[in-house]
């Protein structure tokens, strides 16, 4: 029951992957406008970059896709697609971005 804490693992594995620790960012759609330079993707990416803490894009980024992706360095990321209907955007609204963000290794 006690052990020290001198040293510490918070790494997990999920779904086959090893984490640092049982933390991610989650996709926040149109993060972007959130920094005051409109940029917020890209801020958050390098946040994930510096810490570790791997992240999901949103489909609704506000940033291009290739330029995030070039923020993560071995952090790794992935992409969240929105494949059904939201208001009157069409079912396919991750179609489009899904060959960017595949070029850009996600």
């Amino acid at each position: 029951m006690f052990v020290g804490a001198k040293d510490r693992d918070l790494s997990v594995e999920l779904f086959g992957l090893s984490l640092p620790s049982p933390v991610f960012m989650a996709p926040i759609g149109v993060i972007g406008i959130c920094a005051q330079d409109g940029h917020g993707d890209l801020a958050t990416a390098r946040a994930a970059a510096r810490t570790g803490v791997p992240m999901m894009v949103s489909t609704l980024t506000v940033d291009p896709l290739e330029q995030v992706a070039a923020e993560f360095g071995d952090t790794r990321v992935s992409f969240s697609c929105i494949h059904r209907r939201i208001g009157n955007w069409p079912p396919a609204l991750c179609i489009a971005p899904k060959p960017r963000a595949t070029r850009a290794s996600w």
